[in-house]
């Protein structure tokens, strides 16, 4: 009976990655079919533990890998070569631990390296490095070279009872996987001893099935298994087929997944796009133009700054036309997200910063503390941290109430928005979060939100945006003079309309 494998987007490249991601497994998974009968080892040997060991054949054994292999040697490299010496080196971080090869040789001078550059190295010697062992840095060194020098961190040896091949499978089974992740030592670099390593049991099993078992393993890497049950039982064979179709089916249909989130993605910032513009709707000519709007909200703040009920800021810079985007239809308008904010001193409002919120402060109940988690999320209901009412006090600036929104001001999640909805309770912003309260005589919430979410304003966002690794948002100031393209109140429910209907694909 020949392989049934299914064809797919990248099929090679998704065929090698579920292998090499799942090849641990695949041995593990051998080992356990092929234990019809097990053997018992015998208890009175005192270097093993029985509760170690996983079932066995009855025609494998146990070893310690201390016996079934042989290192390679140390050199002083800087007693024995010039300092200005070129070696051929070798550390942990040039190993593919995804294909479990040698990515890079390094050239380096003795003079160049620390004392930890010591193991020699040989062609068909296997390195293993006993540093950070579960990320799986290992691989077999495939050539000679001259002055070939590794890092102390890494096990060097090759097989004298057992198949370096074979040997590479067991180190990336889920058996030593789970016994050295109990072993490990140290907080930045954990690691095992090399005793540890050394004083590991092995099953071996006799040197035909070592090589039955790389060479079933080689041909399913290459996809070349041919009819099952040549090189182990069929059973065998035939689970671990199943087990890796499975995977690969599954990783097919995430990667066609994540292309049509990536395509509905697109499409969504496509309309946003066209709603902020004003193409997907007809203009109503009867509508009052956006531009009679701010005139009175305008008039309106003159008035209560005229009164001593607020307090006058600085103008703002006119819109000149260099700054103008694109034309906007008729009836609408361009302006600053300044004119949008209600007249509140604190409708924008950036959370505290320094250590204005220590964690001593928080308490397991009380006044809650929004944090990035809440326009990540969209779910302003969720709170981790709680501040007592003296507290609340000292920080009532930095207050958000009901129908505030929330946007989120640094790293990989900057101008995220989402709105305190009418049935929670306030609470007050962190330093990640900024508060914004919309005039909503001038725009309603959600089309806001619909406006900052389009490409026109998270573009304008992160080309403001400080820093590097973590980008920071932009200063208030520079957020109130963010261009806005506004239009009147009826025309934005007709936009929020019309693009619910299209997202929805209606």
């Amino acid at each position: 009976m020949g392989v049934n494998v299914n064809k797919g987007i990248e099929f090679k490249n998704d065929w090698e990655e579920i292998y090499f991601l799942s090849l641990g497994t695949y041995f593990q998974t051998i080992i356990n079919e092929l234990s019809k009968e097990i053997a018992i080892p015998d208890l009175s040997d005192k270097k093993f533990v029985s509760e170690e060991l996983i079932p066995i054949p009855k025609n494998w054994k146990w070893f310690q890998i201390k016996e079934v292999i042989e290192f390679s040697t140390n050199l002083n490299i800087e007693k024995e070569l010039p300092a200005d010496a070129i070696i051929n080196y070798i550390d942990i971080d040039a190993i593919d631990n995804k294909r479990y090869k040698i990515r890079e040789v390094k050239q380096r001078a003795v003079s160049e390296l620390s004392s930890r550059a010591r193991r020699v190295l040989k062609k068909n010697y296997l390195l293993y490095s006993l540093v950070r062992p579960y990320l799986n840095n290992v691989a077999i060194i495939e050539d000679d070279r001259d002055k070939f020098i590794g890092s102390t961190g890494f096990a060097v040896f090759k097989g004298t009872l057992v198949d370096n091949t074979f040997l590479k499978y067991f180190l990336l089974s889920d058996f030593i996987r789970e016994r050295f992740l109990n072993m490990l030592s140290g907080f930045n670099s954990p690691t095992i001893t090399q005793e540890q390593f050394t004083g590991t049991p092995i099953p071996v099993p006799p040197l035909s099935e070592q090589k039955k078992i790389v060479s079933f393993l080689n041909r399913l890497e290459k996809n070349e298994i041919g009819e099952l049950g040549k090189h182990l039982p069929y059973n065998v064979e035939s689970k671990i087929i199943k087990l890796h179709n499975a995977q690969l089916n599954g990783i097919i249909l995430k990667k066609e997944l994540n292309k049509q989130q990536t395509y509905l993605q697109q499409l969504s910032q496509s309309i946003l796009q066209e709603a902020v513009q004003g193409k997907l709707t007809q203009q109503n000519p009867t509508d009052e133009p956006a531009s009679k709007l701010l005139e009175r909200i305008k008039a309106e703040k003159q008035k209560l700054i005229a009164a001593g009920k607020l307090k006058k800021e600085k103008e703002l810079a006119p819109i000149t036309a260099d700054e103008i985007p694109f034309e906007l239809p008729d009836g609408w308008v361009w302006c600053r997200l300044n004119d949008l904010l209600s007249f509140d001193k604190y409708s924008m409002k950036r959370g505290p910063f320094g250590s204005s919120l220590k964690k001593d402060m928080f308490v397991s109940k009380g006044i809650r503390v929004f944090e990035q988690y809440n326009p990540i999320n969209d779910d302003p209901y969720w709170a981790r941290y709680f501040i007592n009412e003296k507290q609340y006090e000292e920080l009532k600036a930095f207050t958000a109430i009901p129908g505030d929104l929330l946007i989120s001001c640094s790293g990989a999640t900057l101008g995220r928005i989402t709105e305190i909805p009418t049935d929670t309770d306030f609470g007050i912003i962190n330093q990640a979060l900024l508060k914004l309260t919309i005039n909503k005589s001038v725009m309603s919430n959600d089309y806001f939100k619909m406006l900052f979410r389009s490409s026109f304003l998270q573009d304008k966002i992160l080309e403001e945006a400080g820093g590097s690794a973590i980008p920071n948002m932009v200063g208030v100031n520079v957020l109130k003079a963010l261009l806005i393209p506004l239009p009147s109140l009826s025309e934005q429910h007709r936009i929020l309309t019309k693009v619910q209907h299209l997202l929805a694909g209606e």
